[in-house]
């Protein structure tokens, strides 16, 4: 009787179990950005690792850079999304939105790059740039910086560059390496924030001097 009682208990407790494991929501929203550590979603839906699991996925790629990508997550459009790392923590505290957004997994490590483009890069070179140097300082940035301060006076027009968004970690990269020589980042440069695939385009077009971005972009 007592082994019956027990047989009873555990299989009422293996349903039980298997019924609390069962997923919350099966159809789900997945936004991304056209970057390389988008990679883990984007596989995980062309290999039917989703499919395998139970899950009913759509992936989206998002067209409006990182805003958008919170504002859909905000809003419940996204169920969950690739996003940089500070916007979870950013919105959790009200800044550029307001919602408790976690962050569940972590897609990459490090990744991104600061590109200059060729005008600026030819300004370095004539303030000792040594294009062979790794890694390679903001020095000769700053003393270019310092010669167009003398020579517009305060008519001085600041260099623009790109970020993505102002909590991501492009920008704080940007900003650190620009200071390491002295560089202003707010008084020498004007610093706004561009979707990460326009940033090539927005060179080429002479929008911005460089940018910092994730890969493949640089």
């Amino acid at each position: 009787m007592l082994k019956q009682i027990v047989s009873i208990g555990l299989g009422l407790s293996i349903v039980a179990t298997s019924l609390l494991a069962d997923v919350e929501k099966k159809k789900l929203t997945i936004g991304f950005i056209a970057l390389t550590d988008c990679a883990p979603i984007v596989v995980a839906k062309e290999k039917g690792f989703f499919e395998k699991h139970g899950l009913d996925v759509r992936v989206v790629k998002e067209g409006g850079g990182w805003p958008g990508i919170q504002q859909k997550v905000i809003s419940g459009e996204y169920d969950f999304s690739h996003a940089l790392a500070g916007m979870p923590i950013a919105a959790t505290l009200g800044i550029n939105g307001d919602a408790n957004l976690q962050a569940v997994l972590s897609l990459d490590y490090n990744g991104n790059g600061i590109t200059f483009g060729n005008n600026i890069i030819e300004k370095m070179k004539e303030h000792g740039m040594d294009e062979k140097t790794r890694p390679l300082g903001s020095e000769s940035l700053k003393k270019y910086i310092d010669a167009k301060h003398k020579a517009e006076g305060a008519a001085y027009q600041p260099l623009s560059f790109g970020m993505v968004h102002p909590v991501s970690t492009h920008n704080y990269e940007l900003r650190y390496w620009m200071a390491s020589s002295g560089i202003e980042p707010d008084a020498d440069a004007t610093i706004k924030p561009f979707p990460p695939p326009t940033m090539p385009s927005n060179l080429i077009a002479g929008n911005i001097e460089g940018y910092c971005v994730g890969e493949p972009w640089n």
